[in-house]
């Protein structure tokens, strides 16, 4: 949320307490959705390896690092595979290729 990162990154100037909760509980809010909601397809999702101290500290390799890999998910795989029975020119096609 480009709002939300822009009220964190003014957070030590905010004089208003009010101001403070609201972005607090908009953080809270956020991060909530974020550890239990899934993505569509995975595409925001990433996996690394780290381990646990007595400090938080989160540091991750640069985009340009990370590898994309990306499935087709079954509903729509399925949908797909659906459709593609339905279509009669598909068989035809492959009628022929196998005839000739």
């Amino acid at each position: 949320s480009p709002s939300l990162y822009q009220s964190l990154q003014i957070w030590n100037n905010i004089n208003d307490q009010k101001r403070k909760e609201q972005i607090a509980i908009s953080l809270n809010n956020y991060l909530i959705r974020m550890t239990s909601r899934t993505t569509p397809f995975g595409l925001f999702s990433s996996v690394t390896v780290g381990e646990f101290g007595n400090e938080t500290f989160i540091n991750t390799n640069p985009l340009n690092h990370s590898v994309k890999r990306c499935k087709p998910d079954m509903q729509w795989l399925y949908k797909l595979i659906r459709k593609l029975e339905k279509d009669n020119s598909i068989f035809l096609g492959l009628n022929v290729m196998c005839n000739e």
